[in-house]
C-alpha cells in the first residue's frame, strides 16, 4: 500500500475514533510506527483530515514517542510525520531526552522519525535542561533548540542561567557541551550561600 495512503487510511481512523465510531483503548489515540522501532502516539479531541494532501489538524493534541511528548492545544501538520513539520500552538509543551521547552507557538520539525529541530515563540518561551544533565534553564521571545547539535539558541529579551551564573542577552547554550556563548551580556554572579551559624564549631 502506498506509505500516504496508509497513513490517511490510519488518520481517518483517529478521526473515526474520536467521534465514537470506533472503541480503541484509548479514544482517539493514533499509533503510529516509526524506523528505529518507536511509535508515535497522537492523540486528541478529534482529527480534521484532508484527503488529498495529507494534512492533519488535532485540537487539544498530545503527540508522544518514548520519553519525548508534545502536548498544545492544536496541531497542525502532514502525514507521514517521519519527515514532516508540525506546528503547535497554545500552551505548548515539549519534554525531550535533554530537557523541557514551553511556548506560545512552536515549529517542530521531524526527520527520519526524529525531532531534530524545534523553533518556539512566546511571551516568552522558555527552556530547562534536565538537573542530572546540567540544570541550565533559560527565557527568550524565540528560541531555537537543535537537538542534532545540541545549540539552544534564544533571542529578544533572553536571559540564560546555570548554577550562581546569569547571563542576559542573546545565547546559544549547548545542552551536550554544556558551553555558553552570550552577546552583548550582562552578567551576575549570586553569592554563595552563607553558611549556617556554628556550623563547624566545637565546644
Amino acid at each position: 500500500m502506498n506509505p500516504r495512503i496508509e497513513w490517511l487510511a490510519i488518520a481517518l481512523w483517529i478521526s473515526a475514533a474520536a467521534f465514537g465510531t470506533e472503541s480503541p483503548a484509548r479514544t482517539g489515540a493514533l499509533v503510529l510506527p516509526e524506523p528505529g522501532g518507536c511509535k508515535w502516539n497522537i492523540a486528541g479531541d478529534r482529527a480534521s483530515v484532508s484527503l488529498t494532501g495529507g494534512s492533519v489538524t488535532v485540537p487539544k493534541a498530545r503527540v508522544a514517542c518514548g520519553g519525548q511528548t508534545i502536548a498544545a492545544d492544536l496541531a497542525e501538520g502532514t502525514l507521514p510525520l517521519e519527515d514532516s513539520s508540525w506546528k503547535f500552538s497554545g500552551h505548548v509543551q515539549v519534554q525531550v531526552t535533554q530537557g523541557s521547552l514551553s511556548a506560545d507557538i512552536a515549529t517542530v520539525q521531524f526527520a527520519a522519525g526524529k525531532v531534530v529541530v524545534i523553533t518556539a515563540h512566546g511571551a516568552p518561551s522558555s527552556f530547562m535542561q534536565d538537573a542530572a544533565q546540567g540544570g541550565a534553564h533559560g527565557f527568550a521571545e524565540d528560541i531555537v533548540y537543535d537537538l542534532r547539535s545540541g545549540d539552544v539558541h534564544g533571542s529578544g529579551g533572553a536571559r540564560v542561567s546555570r548554577d550562581r551564573y546569569d547571563f542576559d542577552g542573546e545565547f546559544i547554550y549547548n545542552v551536550i557541551r554544556q558551553t555558553i556563548d552570550v552577546k552583548q551580556f550582562h552578567s551576575t554572579i549570586q553569592p554563595l550561600p552563607s553558611a549556617t551559624p556554628g556550623a563547624g564549631s566545637t565546644k
